[in-house]
């Protein structure tokens, strides 16, 4: 089993006037302490605002797609009976919405409430792990926060970078990377979906230093189009992806003195279960998915007996966070035998440890 230290931060919001307005907002309007909200928000600026003031109130947040349908939406609320919903209009398929600036026209918190300090705050995103599964699964601020802060050491970012992300702004990833910007004083630009629009790319700064592709799709797009993507992406130092170690070659041809940086990102671990390290040798990336970011463990098992493989033996990866993941809110069925009672979570995939505790898929 691989085991790695809890990073422990308190991440202050970028701008805790607002975020504490926000906060006003939803307490006047009747939030307290461990109730709900459903957010349909698709600016990434807005969410971590929204995160920022749910800390304040210890108040849990379910993060849907601006776009999500009135079917996905009434699941989402017949799982948690949001006490409040937040969209980017009053007009869209809650009529009893409200927008950020209906919650930023109160008056800002006390001081004393504008510390995030400890929180019980969770983010809640939807799953569908199993067929016919429909699924939401509560992630503690505290686990994300410390994640973003761990990334961030991992990859070395500072507030002289600048993150592009390639992810909705609901994905695990993208809330993710967008917390360890917030936690460097680093820039982040996003496109608005796994695979860029060439208008997107083009429109980012040539000063973005690493790049976030969390999905296969979107790396496929940049080496597809690579001779366009290019000049807009000259200033890369980094580039963080989730694919096989096929592809990474393909990628290290496309983008040539760019750092490629193998991860593999799964939603219950708060975005990102394990990450190479850029002082890691460069095949690393090829060979491996990198090692678990600290608040994870990661164990490979014989799915016949249950017992630990020993380095190198492919088995089932069995996974647990600090905090715990707790299992999923309003699994309808099936959903237990993967969620056991000492914490870990069995994901279905095969893999195994290396010597140096690396994932391989």
């Amino acid at each position: 089993m691989q085991r790695s230290d809890v990073v422990q931060t308190a991440l202050p919001p970028k701008d805790t006037a607002y975020a504490a307005s926000l906060a006003a907002g939803l307490q006047a309007s009747g939030l307290r302490a461990g109730e709900r909200g459903l957010a349909l928000l698709s600016s990434s600026g807005d969410i971590d605002a929204l995160l920022a003031a749910c800390r304040m109130l210890n108040a849990d947040v379910m993060l849907l797609p601006a776009t999500a349908g009135p079917d996905e939406i009434s699941q989402a609320s017949a799982a948690l009976f949001p006490k409040f919903v937040v969209a980017d209009v009053k007009d869209g398929p809650v009529k009893t919405a409200m927008t950020l600036e209906d919650l930023n026209a109160a008056m800002p918190l006390p001081d004393k409430m504008q510390a995030s300090g400890e929180t019980t705050a969770q983010v809640l995103f939807p799953s569908n792990l199993l067929d016919e599964v429909a699924a939401v699964f509560p992630c503690p601020q505290s686990m994300l926060l410390s994640s973003a802060k761990a990334i961030a050491a991992r990859l070395g970012i500072t507030a002289a970078d600048h993150l592009a992300v390639m992810a909705e702004a609901v994905h695990p990833v993208s809330v993710l990377m967008h917390l360890a910007a917030g936690e460097t004083g680093a820039a982040i630009s996003r496109c608005s979906g796994r695979v860029p629009k060439r208008g997107e790319i083009a429109g980012m700064p040539a000063s973005a230093t690493v790049l976030i592709v969390p999905d296969v799709e979107g790396l496929m797009a940049l080496i597809r189009g690579r001779v366009a993507y290019a000049p807009c992406l000259s200033g890369l130092r980094q580039m963080v992806v989730q694919a096989p170690g096929r592809m990474i070659p393909r990628a290290q041809k496309a983008f040539p003195g760019v750092q490629m940086l193998n991860s593999w990102s799964i939603a219950e671990t708060a975005g990102l279960a394990s990450l190479c390290d850029p002082a890691d040798p460069v095949d690393t990336a090829i060979r491996t998915h990198g090692r678990p970011l600290p608040g994870v463990e990661v164990m490979i098992v014989d799915p016949r007996t249950g017992l630990d493989n020993l380095l190198f033996e492919r088995g089932e990866i069995w996974l647990r966070t600090r905090p715990r993941f707790q299992g999923y809110i309003g699994a309808k069925r099936g959903i237990g035998h993967i969620h056991r009672r000492d914490g870990f979570l069995r994901t279905g995939l095969m893999g195994m440890l290396d010597q140096e505790g690396r994932v391989i898929l």
